[in-house]
């Protein structure tokens, strides 16, 4: 669970803002370690801009950031159902660096995450869990007086509804070609550019990637 102390699992220690905010501010007053709260995907578009402006004492006019291209863009239900199936076809055959060039950047990024459907969100029946957890974190940093930029009402969870499939349920696009072809495709794609497989961090990759890319958090 989030608060089993010692050791816990990446997902956890990932997560929980209010641990970071104490690691971060051991030696500092809370005052000076603040958080600023992603908004939700309904909001502005500059609306991260302007509360991390406000927290770092910036004017948030300085700086067009409505007119910024999208970062980081999701991919919907059943593309993420796709790229857990290339993943498993592609195996250890790219390093770290080939696969996110070539797969990550390229075909994720660039392909599947313009692609229209439905996003995935959190599954209903981790309401509770996440739910409690964050209630309890939300409290440690509003009790320790660290300053908020934004709503903290938005760290809420954002869940699915009772009948939203997740990837592991849904049918792969029947538009593209199967994950094998795809795979395929990634590889040659990957013999085009400039790799280094040399290093035992490279080599070391795929296995890192799969625990993030390949299936569901556990």
């Amino acid at each position: 669970g989030p608060d089993d102390g010692g050791v816990r699992p990446p997902f956890w220690h990932a997560q929980d803002f209010a641990d970071c905010l104490r690691r971060w501010s051991a030696d500092l007053p809370a005052e000076r370690a603040h958080l600023v709260v992603a908004p939700p995907p309904s909001a502005p578009v500059d609306e991260l801009w302007r509360r991390f402006a406000d927290a770092a004492g910036i004017d948030a006019g300085l700086v067009d950031a409505a007119a910024a291209p999208a970062a980081n863009p999701s991919l919907g239900t059943a593309e993420v159902a796709l790229l857990r199936a290339v993943n498993v076809e592609l195996g250890d055959r790219l390093d770290t660096r080939e696969y996110n060039r070539v797969v990550k950047r390229g075909w994720a990024e660039g392909e599947l995450a313009a692609r229209p459907g439905p996003r995935p969100r959190t599954p209903l029946a981790l309401a509770e869990v996440l739910g409690a957890a964050t209630d309890r974190w939300v409290a440690d940093v509003t009790a320790a007086g660290h300053p908020v930029h934004g709503d903290l009402a938005d760290l809420t969870p954002v869940l699915a509804g009772p009948g939203d499939p997740l990837p592991d349920e849904v049918a792969l696009p029947e538009d593209l070609a199967s994950p094998a072809e795809i795979a395929s495709r990634l590889i040659g794609e990957a013999g085009d550019g400039p790799v280094d497989g040399s290093s035992a961090a490279s080599r070391r990759g795929p296995a890192s990637r799969r625990r993030w890319w390949s299936g569901p958090a556990r």
